[in-house]
């Protein structure tokens, strides 16, 4: 029988997915994670570029770049637990087809940031005298909070209501799922981005753009 070139890509491409009539037959998992970490990088660097200018054009589409790679990591660690995801794109829906470890890691990475981004934020509202605006801390919370960010923000004028504090609140879980990945893919960390990849949402340690 021929090789499946697909096979060739990298160490784990071309991981077979069975599921009929979703349209998901082979998928590539080193480019689903060149996908999700340019994804990231791109949100990354819009961030940046609303520190320094008018942060109305810059906030929204980094947002959505970055729930973007939420997403695409987390499909990439369900088929790394050897399930499937169908046709599903929101986060809380994805989260419980990772399986348990993988989902323990995640937590462990990410609790600590979401505190220290919760204080930070909490820190620079009271600055502008803004009350009554607690940031969430909690991992499961700020999940469900961001499980509908792309597909709401993407798409704003058409949700004028959104429930209380929903939003974007994931950025810590966004690093911890590409740091899991890349704790189970060391073969990827050689990768232009991966070495110097930081949490977007820690104090002590901020991003720095891939080298071109």
């Amino acid at each position: 029988m021929e090789d499946d070139p697909l096979d060739k890509v990298g160490p784990f491409a071309g991981y077979a997915l069975t599921q009929g009539g979703t349209g998901m037959e082979k998928l590539d998992l080193t480019n689903m994670f060149l996908d999700a970490m340019s994804n990231y990088w791109a949100g990354w660097t819009l961030t940046e570029r609303s520190r320094n200018e008018d942060a109305r054009w810059f906030i929204m589409p980094s947002i959505i770049l970055t729930a973007l790679s939420l997403e695409i990591f987390f499909k990439l660690l369900i088929i790394d637990s050897k399930n499937t995801y169908g046709r599903i794109h929101e986060l809380n829906e994805l989260w419980p087809l990772i399986d348990a470890d993988k989902q323990n890691r995640i937590r462990a990475y990410a609790t600590p940031l979401l505190i220290q981004t919760a204080q930070k934020n909490d820190a620079d509202f009271a600055k502008y005298g803004i009350t009554g605006m607690e940031h969430p801390s909690d991992f499961d919370e700020c999940l469900e909070l961001s499980s509908y960010a792309f597909e709401k923000l993407r798409y704003m004028y058409e949700w004028p209501k959104q429930k209380h504090r929903e939003g974007w609140h994931a950025g810590p879980i966004v690093w911890a799922a590409a740091k899991v990945v890349l704790d189970l893919h060391p073969e990827w960390k050689n990768w232009r981005g991966a070495p110097r990849f930081q949490p977007m949402t820690s104090p002590d340690t901020p991003p720095t753009s891939p080298t071109p």
